[in-house]
């Protein structure tokens, strides 16, 4: 064999070698899908998320409801009205996700920016603390380091208030009568605290705020409602066991 050949061969093993790695790390670090929202796929690591978040809400209404207490070992995985509170867990933590993705999907038809996984929001993060440590003249708000917590908080809502600037001639229309309705209905709820009640437009403002909002939560009710929502195996095998 010829050493130009020998050197051909070479390369083509190293680079084959190579290949392989990359297949095999993308292979070992994908992402393990529980379900998925109009087609979204939701990352396990998404619902453990928002398991953490949902869980002390969780335990203090199961805790309310059956007089449990939710310190006990084996209080998750025992039977209360027929599901486990492990069960009830997993599913506010979807039903939270599923509302999220909605959201996040309708805003998209509307041009805007926004990333639909968790691993894109947890790379924006990433790549936003080093942009906060890396320091710069840019005035930057809040800790050096943003937890996924803060930002997707944050990431969330600046989403929200985009898409509520687009509904806002059209689902989130208030009318005049809309509000005067509003304002002779609760009357009493406007009261300060010498009785007196504030003329409508004095509250004129409020009401809107309070109209707008109840017609995007009922729209995103309605978004969730018609989802098309996929359950995958893996799904039923999450457990509060796999919270860190």
């Amino acid at each position: 064999m010829t050493d130009k050949r020998r050197i051909i061969i070479g390369v083509f093993t190293a680079i084959l070698v190579v290949a392989l790695l990359l297949v095999g790390a993308w292979f070992f670090t994908r992402p393990t899908y529980v379900f998925s929202v109009n087609g979204v796929k939701v990352e396990q690591e998404e619902l453990l998320y928002m398991m953490g978040e949902c869980r002390l809400s969780v335990a203090y209404e199961l805790e309310e409801r059956y007089g449990v207490d939710s310190g006990d070992a084996d209080f998750w995985e025992r039977e209360f009205g027929g599901e486990t509170p492990n069960e009830v867990l997993r599913r506010a933590a979807a039903e939270a996700i599923i509302a999220d993705k909605v959201q996040l999907l309708e805003a998209k038809k509307y041009d805007i920016k926004v990333d639909l996984t968790y691993s894109a929001v947890e790379s924006a993060r990433q790549a936003e603390n080093r942009k906060r440590a890396q320091g710069g003249e840019e005035i930057v708000y809040g800790p050096d380091e943003l937890t996924y917590h803060v930002f997707y908080v944050g990431y969330l809502s600046g989403i929200q208030d985009e898409l509520k600037d687009k509904l806002q001639d059209t689902v989130l229309a208030v009318s005049d009568q809309d509000i005067t309705a509003y304002y002779e209905q609760n009357r009493e709820a406007f009261a300060a605290d010498d009785g007196a009640i504030p003329a409508l437009e004095a509250v004129r403002e409020q009401i809107q705020i309070v109209l707008e909002n109840q017609r995007y939560d009922a729209y995103v009710q309605q978004l969730t409602d018609t989802a098309q929502i996929e359950f995958f195996s893996v799904y039923d095998a999450v457990s509060v066991e796999h919270l860190s």
